[in-house]
């Protein structure tokens, strides 16, 4: 099923820029997509949280 490429650009625009934590994680946890209200929110980069584990990037050491 094709996407409308205008709906699909206010898709990302509305990803990128909104100031909640958006967060996508793959099935093992691992980071897919760090939105910059999680980037806000945590400290870490897209570059840095991509590939992480999320509970490494949000659960503070003593809390594990």
């Amino acid at each position: 099923m094709d996407r409308d490429p205008a709906k699909r650009s206010f898709d990302d625009l509305v990803l990128r820029e909104t100031p909640d934590a958006v967060i996508l994680t793959l099935p093992d946890g691992r980071v897919r997509y760090w939105g910059k209200g999680a980037e806000a929110i945590f400290g870490y980069t897209d570059g840095e949280a991509v590939g992480q584990l999320l509970e490494d990037l949000v659960v503070p050491a003593d809390r594990k």
